[in-house]
């Protein structure tokens, strides 16, 4: 018979938002531990990172704040996203190459996207800002200073 020493951890992540596969959601959970592992935007202050005037912490929470009330926990962006961006260039590439298309494929109904990224959509369309300053500025409209 196969056997594992007693040393070794098997350890899966799951994505609680994909329900094609909850029959075998039901068959894991009865079978082994859960550990619920939640977002962390705390995480993000404990890694190096130059991120120019961007507040990554802040973008992330209130993306999750706004992603909570309208979806539910479940869809909440988690920090691994927002970690180790050590440049205007790779917040870019990460939030038009990641995060938008995350959002779209969740907000699909165009006026539930501009409740959520305002600045980055106008309508019927993704904006793109190729200029720095102008992407900053709309990042930091998402968070604005009151978040």
């Amino acid at each position: 018979s196969f056997t594992l020493p007693k040393n070794i951890y098997i350890i899966g992540t799951m994505n609680t938002t994909d329900r094609s596969i909850a029959l075998m959601d039901v068959a894991l959970r009865r079978r082994f531990a859960f550990i619920d592992i939640v977002p962390d935007s705390g995480i993000i202050d404990t890694v190096p990172h130059d991120t120019g005037n961007v507040d990554l912490k802040k973008l992330m929470e209130a993306l999750n704040r706004t992603i909570t009330e309208e979806l539910g926990r479940d869809y909440a962006i988690g920090h691994s996203y927002f970690l180790n961006h050590n440049s205007i260039s790779q917040i870019r590439y990460m939030w038009y190459y990641s995060i938008l298309p995350l959002l779209t494929e969740y907000f699909y109904d165009s006026g539930r996207l501009q409740k959520i990224i305002p600045s980055f959509y106008d309508g019927s369309q993704v904006i793109r800002f190729n200029d720095d300053k102008q992407f900053i500025e709309a990042l930091e409209k998402i968070y604005g200073e009151d978040s």
